[in-house]
């Protein structure tokens, strides 16, 4: 009896220490095909796809050794998640060992990424975390190895820090009104602890957002050209009707947040003084994908990480991306690229030491990050630029196989 070829995948719940917690990915590890070994005729019934050897001329060779994208898009729509990896050993790998105390192994891979629409994506921060943890769990990788992605945004390292954890290091990306439209002359620096949020007495809003009409009467309308004002997030967010309170009682005064632009990845951040304010929102998809870019990120400095084990957090946050098919993520590790050097500076925390954010969706999940320099373009003289580590743990929930055919 025949036996059908199969394809190894992992489920990896990223950004979390608790299983069914964070941004689940699913992995599959494709093999590595051998030009010396392909097979010109095809494979005989009972031959298994072994990892480091893939027959070229198997129904499944596509370009540069991969299979056909309509298969990746197919096996994305079955997996279902947000995005589903799939990683490659390099055919021109290079192990490179260090020397002293800076030794280090390397272990190079090609990595791409399929929502379930079938859209290939140039970037993901929690399905590269999770490719990484699932080459070390599978022991295809060293577990002390540093992994080199060659993917379309470059490449991208993955360090473990042990215990399941890993950090990624991405180019800062902080929010500023100057990608809102504003002219330079109305941009103004992010506020420093204690927060304070705009707010209004009940006769200049009747609670339904139709405030954000009359923006352009506001002072926010010369700092928010674009029409991203506090009122119109307040109401993509549903939280028109938030009421500042003192001790317990209501002052009557509806809580508006501070917008503090938009980043480079098209993220607009809008920060509010308190987490349950975060932990209020409920989002109107229609009105935030009016608001443009690519999502919004709402914040608040404190919290607790009520899914991930009740510690204390430096800030909360939420995302939600309707632009992009993405009612609410569940943690957004490209996110933290404006929230780190925001909240950095916003609590004063000293360059390279860590602040570590709660993204307080239905399954939780905690990011550390730390902002730092580093040096892009080294070769013929390379320039110094802000940098985000943003670190976090991983865990297996899942794995199994793919049929390469039909029983």
């Amino acid at each position: 009896m025949a036996t059908d070829a199969t394809l190894p995948f992992v489920i990896v719940d990223a950004f979390t220490s608790v299983r069914f917690g964070g941004n689940p990915a699913a992995v599959v590890v494709l093999p590595r095909e051998e030009p010396g070994k392909r097979r010109h005729a095809p494979p005989p019934d009972g031959i298994k796809w072994e990892y480091g050897v893939m027959p070229a001329s198997h129904e499944l060779s596509g370009r540069d050794g991969w299979p056909p994208d309509l298969f990746l898009q197919d096996v994305a729509r079955e997996m279902n998640l947000s995005e589903t990896a799939f990683v490659r050993e390099k055919l021109d790998r290079r192990r490179t060992v260090g020397r002293g105390d800076d030794e280090e192994l390397f272990a190079d891979y090609d990595l791409r990424w399929f929502t379930p629409s079938g859209a290939e994506v140039d970037l993901c921060g929690h399905a590269t975390l999770a490719s990484a943890h699932a080459l070390w769990d599978t022991a295809r990788v060293a577990p002390f190895a540093v992994i080199r992605f060659h993917t379309r945004s470059g490449i991208l390292p993955v360090v473990p820090l042990g215990e399941g954890a890993a950090e990624l290091n991405f180019p800062s990306a902080a929010p500023n009104m100057l990608l809102l439209g504003a002219p330079p002359e109305a941009v103004r620096a992010p506020p420093r602890a204690p927060l304070e949020s705009k707010s209004k007495s009940d006769g200049d809003d009747d609670g339904d957002g139709s405030a954000a009409a009359a923006a352009s009467d506001d002072d926010d309308a010369t700092d928010n050209p674009a029409g991203v004002t506090p009122e119109t997030v307040a109401a993509a967010l549903g939280l028109s009707n938030l009421r500042a309170d003192v001790d317990g009682e209501p002052t009557g005064d509806v809580v508006y947040p501070i917008v503090a632009g938009r980043n480079s990845i098209g993220d607009t951040f809008a920060i509010y003084p308190d987490p349950a304010h975060v932990l209020a929102a409920r989002p109107h998809p229609k009105r935030i994908a009016a608001l443009g870019g690519r999502g919004l990120v709402v914040t608040a400095p404190g919290g607790v990480a009520t899914r991930q084990g009740g510690a204390r957090v430096d800030f909360t946050c939420r995302f939600f991306a309707p632009n992009i098919g993405i009612h609410e993520d569940p943690v957004t590790g490209s996110a933290f690229c404006g929230l780190g050097p925001y909240w950095t500076d916003a609590l004063g925390i000293e360059r390279g030491k860590e602040a570590v954010g709660y993204q307080a969706s239905a399954r939780g999940g905690v990011v550390r990050v730390a902002v730092g320099t580093g040096v892009k373009g080294v070769k013929g003289g390379g320039r110094v630029e802000e940098r985000v580590s943003i670190r976090g743990s991983c865990v297996t929930s899942a794995r199994g196989e793919l049929m390469d055919s039909a029983a």
